[in-house]
């Protein structure tokens, strides 16, 4: 790109996409009028002009697929910019993550070189919460070696942007051992970002869902989790069931809570992993008028579970022949007003 670009100020639209610009000329910083910047696909763009904040009328950047390693100095001041692709955190500026703070950027955003930040902290400082986001992208580089500041960072994201969140694609952090999603008020799925016949192996040995009333599925196939042990649903009131092939996918799995899940009916094909020792189902109507098709009783290692019939009406005799294994050995029931005979 020439430098008497810098000239036309009164220039209100650039679409460089899909070109083969390598750098942008520092007076490309002059065009206060400049609304929109698509740079989509330049794949030889290394970086980008230092004063690019000063381009304070921009609405819309789009820097995708670019070889970009961080984003200018005080993108901040950029007070009307809408939309953002990408915000790449850098080796030097990690901290810039902060700016974020004062954008008010609606749609997609991706966030990479999230193994950078070397204080958690500035990634919540980053207020995710106040952006109306329809999709986030979290992106960690492949030499990452501080899993638990990567835990932290993830955690920190995740608390300030679950207002706008409606996806968390899972395979963005593998090694995340412990994922608690609480009060994500927009949060429809998990998924994997790629389809794949062999998708990413999870670390994940805890996964917590609490108060997400939008929720509504996990990853098509199921969740590939072979070491989660413990499953926690809570209030997420339209969610309608629980993660397909549990019993072979999940076949670490020995703990499941079910708090308030109004509309699940089943459990999924094939049924709960045979390894599963602790069940709690609190206020599930639905799932508890169908549970006589359970299937706990094939469950050998099941010795603890607990049920609550709250909202439940004409409660029969409970539990009813062949409901429950053999090898329980505690039983707990809960806000049940209208169980009538506790069955020997």
């Amino acid at each position: 790109m020439p430098n008497w670009i810098g000239n036309l100020k009164h220039l209100r639209y650039i679409d460089l996409s899909y070109g083969g610009v390598e750098k942008l000329p520092e007076t490309i910083c002059t065009l206060h009028n400049l609304q929109t910047l698509l740079l989509s696909n330049c794949y030889a763009l290394a970086q980008f002009p230092i004063n690019l904040a000063r381009l304070i009328n921009l609405h819309h950047l789009d820097v995708r697929s670019t070889k970009v390693k961080e984003m200018p100095p005080h993108m901040d001041m950029l007070k009307d910019l809408h939309t953002l692709s990408d915000f790449v955190v850098g080796k030097q500026t990690a901290s810039d993550i902060k700016e974020l703070k004062e954008l008010q950027i609606a749609g997609t955003l991706s966030i990479s070189g999230l193994h950078n930040i070397v204080n958690s902290v500035d990634a919540f400082e980053a207020n995710m919460r106040d952006k109306h986001l329809n999709e986030l992208a979290l992106t960690w580089g492949s030499d990452t070696d501080d899993l638990q500041k990567d835990i932290e960072v993830l955690s920190f994201v995740i608390k300030s942007s679950c207002d706008s969140t409606k996806s968390i694609p899972l395979d963005y952090f593998p090694r995340v051992k412990e994922l608690k999603l609480y009060d994500c008020l927009n949060l429809e799925s998990l998924t994997y970002s790629h389809v794949s016949d062999s998708p990413t192996f999870l670390f994940l040995g805890i996964l917590k869902i609490h108060k997400c009333p939008n929720f509504v599925s996990f990853p098509k196939g199921g969740l590939y989790a072979p070491n989660l042990i413990e499953l926690i649903i809570y209030e997420c009131n339209k969610l309608r069931s629980l993660p397909e092939h549990m019993c072979t996918r999940l076949s670490s799995l020995r703990a499941v809570t079910l708090n308030y899940y109004p509309e699940l009916e089943s459990f999924p094909e094939g049924g709960l992993p045979p390894n599963l020792d602790m069940l709690r189902i609190f206020g599930c109507k639905k799932l508890i008028a169908n549970r006589m098709h359970w299937g706990l009783d094939r469950l050998i290692s099941l010795i603890c579970f607990g049920i609550s019939f709250e909202e439940c009406e004409d409660v029969v005799p409970f539990p009813e022949d062949s409901l429950l294994p053999t090898v329980l050995t505690t039983l707990y029931i809960n806000n049940s007003p209208n169980l009538e005979i506790l069955d020997s």
